[in-house]
């Protein structure tokens, strides 16, 4: 069975289980959270990978998003900083 895993940089693993949809869902959660800069997410590097084995070569990244570093604090995200 795959197992797949959604890491953010600043933050870790933020998914890992053998659901496709729901991997792919986060993974574009915590994209936009990155984009947004909010958060521990914001401007971080997003990845989605997926283990079909048990060696570091049947890891695979499915998706891979690149942050830009920029973060704002929620109040500035709420007073229309972005």
């Amino acid at each position: 069975m795959a197992l797949y895993q959604v890491i953010v940089s600043n933050i870790g693993i933020v998914y890992a289980g053998g659901d496709k949809t729901k991997a792919e869902e986060e993974y574009e959660d915590y994209v936009l959270l990155s984009e947004l800069g909010v958060g521990h997410a914001g401007g971080e590097n997003v990845t989605l990978m997926v283990e079909e084995g048990t060696t570091i070569k049947e890891t695979t990244i499915l998706k891979e998003h690149i942050g830009d570093g920029e973060k704002i604090t929620l109040e500035e995200y709420e007073k229309g900083y972005v």
